[in-house]
């Protein structure tokens, strides 16, 4: 599933809803995956065992797949029962951050499609990740969640390498906590560049920056420099979590074709290569 994923990329350029009734006999949370640093707690195939408390349908007469899903270090890739859907994606504290790619179809026929919105709707909302103590795991957001339990161990990721030097990178900033910033006209960027020592970001209106260093696929920054200007409410909200976002310690993940998905402190960031600019790929092959 990944290796089609894969191919799609390179083609195209919380809350919990537990059911109230016997709650004796509901799963108790033992932990949450709370490591920022070690995807491996997620690593490998899944079998989704419930969309949002109810357990998978089969397609029409009896058809369809199994509704799986599969995590590599910087990849999802899964199925409700007919399409395949996934992008890039990540694990920080708890919370699973993704940059959606397409789908293998339009969409999935009924009774399928249900899951498939349900699917979809989780994975797009920066979902919280739980585990319980019968080794499964819940992904909440968006007003749903799905249960899984582990099929396969991945021991070593498919196509991971180790994560490339951020410096000289320049991005096009798409979208900010799943928000899609349109530019108001050709002239209008918003770029987010890494020079050796510094960082620089203009999400809408203001312009960010500050010193930064990389650690693996962690982004140490600083937020020192805030150039006010005019903004409305939401272009002050989307200003706002990109600094909190770069001063949390934000982990990163890059795509096939130099796309980026930055994530911490509650917030993320999808953009995109800057086409004047050169920017690091991945070591996948």
């Amino acid at each position: 599933m990944i290796v089609s994923l894969m191919c799609m990329l390179c083609a195209c350029g919380s809350e919990h809803d537990a059911p109230a009734s016997n709650a004796s006999q509901q799963p108790k949370v033992q932990s949450a995956v709370s490591s920022a640093a070690d995807s491996s707690v997620i690593e490998g195939s899944w079998r989704i065992l419930s969309f949002d408390g109810e357990p998978p349908v089969a397609g029409h007469g009896g058809g369809g797949k199994t509704p799986t899903i599969t995590f590599t270090q910087t990849l999802y890739g899964a199925s409700a029962g007919c399409n395949e859907l996934g992008g890039i994606g990540l694990l920080s504290r708890a919370r699973y951050y993704t940059m959606p790619g397409p789908q293998t179809l339009i969409g999935c026929m009924p009774p399928l499609q249900k899951q498939e919105m349900i699917l979809d709707a989780v994975m797009r909302a920066a979902p919280d990740v739980i585990a319980t103590e019968r080794g499964r795991l819940t992904f909440s957001g968006g007003g749903h969640r799905l249960e899984i339990v582990r099929q396969v161990e991945i021991s070593r990721a498919p196509f991971d390498g180790p994560p490339p030097s951020l410096s000289g990178a320049r991005f096009l900033i798409m979208s900010v906590d799943g928000t899609y910033l349109t530019p108001r006209n050709q002239r209008d960027r918003r770029p987010l560049a890494f020079d050796a020592t510094r960082w620089q970001s203009r999400p809408v209106c203001n312009v960010i920056s500050g010193g930064w260093r990389q650690s693996g696929s962690t982004i140490n920054a600083a937020v020192e420099d805030r150039r006010p200007s005019r903004c409305d409410g939401v272009g002050a909200a989307i200003d706002t979590a990109v600094t909190v976002l770069f001063a949390a310690e934000p982990r990163f993940a890059l795509g096939p074709n130099g796309e980026i998905l930055i994530a911490g402190g509650g917030h993320w960031l999808v953009a995109e290569r800057d086409p004047l600019k050169q920017v690091p790929r991945t070591g996948r092959r």
